[in-house]
């Protein structure tokens, strides 16, 4: 756990003195020596994000507490914000309650505890430029502590501040007593939380990666279709649900009454006669395409000056095509999961879960006091903020549905890689856009997708 953390403030040295990503980062230090994804990197990222809160909860010594209870994994495969909810609850634990109870009566005196028995340098563990720009006291260790890591960027909000719970220390001494410069952390990385960088189960298979470095050549399709025309940016959709049903349903009819495509040359000629000073000629008008166009081909679908309009990547290898309904039934562990519908006959209802980060936050801080932690913040009623919504945050249904959103990260790992290479390769520009929002996730958390 302390190399994945070492691995975040490394990562924040090269972004302070060279000012490059997480992907940046990769490419110019991982890539050239070493086989490692980007996705990977980027986990091993998000990972250390999560201990490293939680050593600003409580210490340090709570990743002992973390490695002797096993629970290791279950930190790990926390998303959202959980890690700094939890390391907010360990630095202000309320006595009312009895989460709050347990670290007041337990985990701060073992932490004392440990503190005087284990005496730790942390000065050990992280560049030297992020110690010296933090100027660490050495007088106290939990100042220093929290000094340390609320220097570490999360794309979060701060931590709150420590409570006077842990001056007291009930059962061990008093904190500010230990001194900072005892043994090396090295001691405590090597014999309590496990070998120098990741383990092995963290590194991913390279299959996708084998399979998609030959990229062959992509149709380009040029059309007047202005995504800016007033038109097209005008919602159809209605607040009554079984209108929208409707609309669905009258959509769909036009769709599958739509010109059939016969080959690529045909699409070309008529995605140029379809759009007219930006907009359909005719709002019914369709073209079908069928699968038999696109298998192992590569179209890129622009409009007016160069806007992206469609991307279609029908050059899967087959090595990841083929199991793609296997992966799938596996991770709802279903077999009768799949069935035949003809829906033209009858009408197909289905269950749908959104494993999503939404970004567009519900909660606004106007005029809320910028002195104030926000999880500290209270409306006049006296009811709580909800600050949780003021940065993206995952929806219910991925909290629900955790062990799916799990499974299906691990089962369809190698697609993921494989789509996120066709974007970088084929579609540089707007990679870099879903990169840059990718990349900067409250908690440096990753998307699975």
């Amino acid at each position: 756990m302390v190399n994945y953390i070492n691995l975040v403030t490394q990562c924040q040295s090269i972004k302070l003195n060279k000012g490059f990503g997480l992907s940046e980062i990769h490419q110019h230090f991982i890539q050239p020596t070493s086989s490692i994804s980007l996705r990977s990197f980027h986990r091993w990222h998000a990972t250390g994000s999560k201990f490293a809160a939680l050593a600003g909860g409580g210490t340090i010594y709570v990743l002992v507490l973390i490695a002797g209870l096993d629970l290791r994994p279950s930190i790990a495969s926390m998303t959202g914000q959980g890690p700094w909810d939890l390391a907010n609850i360990l630095r202000r634990p309320d006595k009312s309650t009895s989460t709050g109870k347990m670290i007041i009566n337990q985990i701060i005196p073992a932490v004392h505890a440990m503190q005087r028995v284990l005496p730790l340098s942390i000065e050990t563990m992280f560049p030297t430029d992020i110690l010296t720009l933090e100027a660490l006291p050495t007088d106290s260790y939990s100042v220093a502590s929290d000094r340390l890591f609320d220097s570490i960027v999360s794309n979060n909000f701060a931590l709150v501040s420590r409570s006077s719970e842990w001056d007291v220390g009930g059962a061990g001494a008093n904190p500010s007593s230990t001194p900072l410069t005892a043994f090396p952390c090295s001691v405590l990385t090597d014999r309590l939380l496990g070998r120098l960088g990741p383990q092995p189960e963290d590194i991913e298979m390279q299959d996708c990666g084998q399979a998609a470095t030959n990229f062959g050549p992509k149709l380009l399709f040029e059309t007047t279709y202005d995504r800016h025309h007033p038109e097209n940016q005008r919602s159809t959709a209605s607040s009554d649900r079984d209108e929208n049903e409707r609309l669905t349903e009258r959509d769909r009819e036009k769709g599958e009454n739509g010109v059939v495509v016969s080959n690529a040359d045909d699409l070309r000629d008529k995605l140029q006669q379809f759009y007219s000073k930006g907009v359909k000629i005719s709002p019914d008008s369709y073209l079908c395409i069928p699968a038999s166009v696109i298998s192992c081909q590569t179209i890129d679908i622009r409009g007016k000056d160069n806007q992206l309009v469609a991307f279609i990547a029908g050059t899967l290898p087959p090595i990841l095509r083929t199991r793609l309904q296997d992966q799938l039934v596996l991770a709802f562990e279903d077999k009768t999961l799949l069935t035949h519908i003809d829906s033209s006959q009858e009408k197909a209802s289905f269950d749908s879960i959104h494993l999503s980060w939404y970004n567009r936050c519900a909660t606004r801080g106007d005029h809320a006091p910028i002195d104030i932690q926000p999880a500290l913040l209270e409306h006049c009623d006296q009811t709580r903020f909800n600050y949780s919504q003021t940065t993206p945050y995952v929806s219910k249904e991925l909290g629900d549905f955790k062990h799916l959103h799990d499974t299906l990260d691990i089962v369809f790992a190698d697609v993921f890689e494989w789509i996120r290479m066709q974007l970088e390769h084929y579609l540089p520009e707007e990679y870099e856009v879903l990169l840059s929002v990718a990349e900067t996730l409250p908690g440096n958390n990753i998307s699975i997708g």
